[in-house]
Protein backbone atom coordinates (compact mmCIF):
# COMPACT_ATOMS: atom_id res chain seq x y z
CA UNK A 1 0.00 0.00 0.00
CA UNK A 2 1.00 3.45 -0.78
CA UNK A 3 1.87 5.86 2.40
CA UNK A 4 -0.90 7.98 3.07
CA UNK A 5 -0.04 10.94 5.10
CA UNK A 6 -3.55 12.11 5.43
CA UNK A 7 -6.96 11.59 4.72
CA UNK A 8 -6.86 13.13 1.38
CA UNK A 9 -4.70 10.83 0.49
CA UNK A 10 -6.55 7.71 1.50
CA UNK A 11 -9.53 9.40 -0.60
CA UNK A 12 -7.42 9.21 -3.40
CA UNK A 13 -6.21 5.69 -2.83
CA UNK A 14 -9.99 4.13 -2.24
CA UNK A 15 -11.00 5.85 -5.59
CA UNK A 16 -7.99 5.27 -7.54
CA UNK A 17 -6.34 2.40 -6.26
CA UNK A 18 -8.30 -0.10 -4.03
CA UNK A 19 -10.80 -0.76 -6.56
CA UNK A 20 -13.77 -2.04 -4.19
CA UNK A 21 -16.14 -4.86 -5.02
CA UNK A 22 -19.16 -2.13 -5.32
CA UNK A 23 -20.01 1.23 -7.26
CA UNK A 24 -18.44 4.35 -5.22
CA UNK A 25 -20.97 7.48 -5.54
CA UNK A 26 -18.08 9.41 -3.97
CA UNK A 27 -15.29 8.88 -1.37
CA UNK A 28 -13.40 12.10 1.10
CA UNK A 29 -12.72 13.34 4.21
CA UNK A 30 -15.51 14.55 6.47
CA UNK A 31 -15.13 15.32 10.28
CA UNK A 32 -11.80 13.22 10.94
CA UNK A 33 -13.11 10.41 8.91
CA UNK A 34 -12.89 8.91 5.46
CA UNK A 35 -16.64 9.32 4.47
CA UNK A 36 -18.00 6.80 1.59
CA UNK A 37 -21.09 6.61 0.08
CA UNK A 38 -22.21 3.67 -2.27
CA UNK A 39 -25.85 2.25 -3.22
CA UNK A 40 -27.98 1.28 -0.95
CA UNK A 41 -27.94 -2.54 -1.37
CA UNK A 42 -24.06 -2.16 -0.92
CA UNK A 43 -24.11 -0.71 2.25
CA UNK A 44 -23.50 -3.61 3.95
CA UNK A 45 -20.49 -4.99 1.69
CA UNK A 46 -18.83 -1.47 1.17
CA UNK A 47 -18.84 -2.18 5.54
CA UNK A 48 -17.85 -5.65 5.52
CA UNK A 49 -15.24 -5.06 3.09
CA UNK A 50 -13.36 -1.78 5.10
CA UNK A 51 -13.60 -3.73 8.23
CA UNK A 52 -11.61 -6.76 6.34
CA UNK A 53 -9.40 -3.80 4.00
CA UNK A 54 -8.00 -1.54 6.98
CA UNK A 55 -6.70 1.60 5.81
CA UNK A 56 -3.49 3.43 7.91
CA UNK A 57 -2.15 6.67 7.53
CA UNK A 58 1.92 6.74 7.34
CA UNK A 59 2.07 7.15 11.01
CA UNK A 60 -0.12 4.54 11.95
CA UNK A 61 -3.15 6.33 12.82
CA UNK A 62 -6.10 3.73 11.84
CA UNK A 63 -8.21 5.59 9.24
CA UNK A 64 -12.27 5.61 10.19
CA UNK A 65 -14.06 4.74 7.30
CA UNK A 66 -17.82 5.98 7.32
CA UNK A 67 -20.10 4.03 5.10
CA UNK A 68 -23.85 5.81 3.54
CA UNK A 69 -26.33 4.56 1.14
CA UNK A 70 -27.33 6.75 -1.21
CA UNK A 71 -30.08 5.80 -4.23
CA UNK A 72 -28.96 7.05 -7.31
CA UNK A 73 -29.82 3.97 -9.66
CA UNK A 74 -30.69 5.21 -13.49
CA UNK A 75 -30.56 4.15 -16.68
CA UNK A 76 -31.97 5.37 -20.53
CA UNK A 77 -33.61 3.69 -23.53
CA UNK A 78 -34.09 5.04 -26.94
CA UNK A 79 -37.54 4.56 -28.62
CA UNK A 80 -37.50 1.22 -31.44
CA UNK A 81 -38.07 3.62 -34.34
CA UNK A 82 -35.21 6.02 -33.14
CA UNK A 83 -35.78 9.42 -30.82
CA UNK A 84 -38.54 11.90 -32.61
CA UNK A 85 -37.59 15.10 -33.73
CA UNK A 86 -41.04 16.25 -32.33
CA UNK A 87 -42.11 13.24 -30.23
CA UNK A 88 -45.76 12.69 -29.47
CA UNK A 89 -47.70 14.20 -26.38
CA UNK A 90 -46.88 12.55 -23.12
CA UNK A 91 -50.59 13.14 -21.57
CA UNK A 92 -51.80 11.41 -24.88
CA UNK A 93 -49.76 8.77 -24.33
CA UNK A 94 -50.34 8.44 -20.71
CA UNK A 95 -47.30 9.00 -19.33
CA UNK A 96 -48.18 10.47 -15.39
CA UNK A 97 -46.43 10.35 -12.04
CA UNK A 98 -47.86 7.31 -10.32
CA UNK A 99 -47.20 4.86 -12.98
CA UNK A 100 -44.80 2.11 -12.31
CA UNK A 101 -41.56 3.81 -14.63
CA UNK A 102 -40.99 0.92 -16.47
CA UNK A 103 -44.97 1.49 -18.14
CA UNK A 104 -44.33 4.98 -18.04
CA UNK A 105 -40.89 4.39 -20.12
CA UNK A 106 -43.08 1.66 -22.50
CA UNK A 107 -45.16 4.57 -23.44
CA UNK A 108 -43.19 7.77 -24.05
CA UNK A 109 -40.86 5.54 -25.83
CA UNK A 110 -44.05 4.42 -28.20
CA UNK A 111 -44.80 8.13 -28.70
CA UNK A 112 -41.00 9.01 -29.97
CA UNK A 113 -39.45 10.33 -26.62
CA UNK A 114 -35.55 9.25 -25.30
CA UNK A 115 -36.44 8.19 -21.70
CA UNK A 116 -33.99 8.90 -18.76
CA UNK A 117 -35.21 7.35 -15.46
CA UNK A 118 -33.56 7.71 -12.24
CA UNK A 119 -33.70 7.71 -8.40
CA UNK A 120 -33.91 11.20 -7.40
CA UNK A 121 -30.28 11.44 -6.61
CA UNK A 122 -28.46 10.21 -9.35
CA UNK A 123 -25.69 12.06 -10.84
CA UNK A 124 -27.25 12.77 -14.48
CA UNK A 125 -25.95 14.62 -17.54
CA UNK A 126 -26.99 18.33 -17.40
CA UNK A 127 -27.03 18.15 -21.60
CA UNK A 128 -30.65 19.55 -22.34
CA UNK A 129 -32.67 17.51 -25.30
CA UNK A 130 -35.65 18.56 -26.01
CA UNK A 131 -36.69 15.12 -26.90
CA UNK A 132 -36.28 13.46 -24.03
CA UNK A 133 -38.54 12.36 -21.00
CA UNK A 134 -36.60 12.17 -17.63
CA UNK A 135 -38.74 10.01 -14.90
CA UNK A 136 -37.62 10.02 -11.47
CA UNK A 137 -38.25 7.13 -9.42
CA UNK A 138 -38.92 6.04 -5.84
CA UNK A 139 -37.63 2.74 -4.68
CA UNK A 140 -40.72 1.17 -5.53
CA UNK A 141 -39.98 1.97 -8.97
CA UNK A 142 -43.10 4.27 -9.18
CA UNK A 143 -42.95 7.51 -11.17
CA UNK A 144 -42.47 10.70 -8.51
CA UNK A 145 -42.05 13.29 -10.98
CA UNK A 146 -41.17 13.57 -15.06
CA UNK A 147 -39.96 16.64 -17.11
CA UNK A 148 -38.87 17.34 -20.40
CA UNK A 149 -35.02 17.95 -21.36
Amino acid sequence: MERLIDLDAAATYVARELRPPFPLYSVGPAGGALRVTVPVDEVAEARRFFDLEALRLANGTLVSVVVEGRYGDGWSTFPITGPAERPGSLDAAGVQVGLPVQEAALRANAAGWIVRAHEPEAFITADLRMNRVNLVYDAQGTVTALRVG
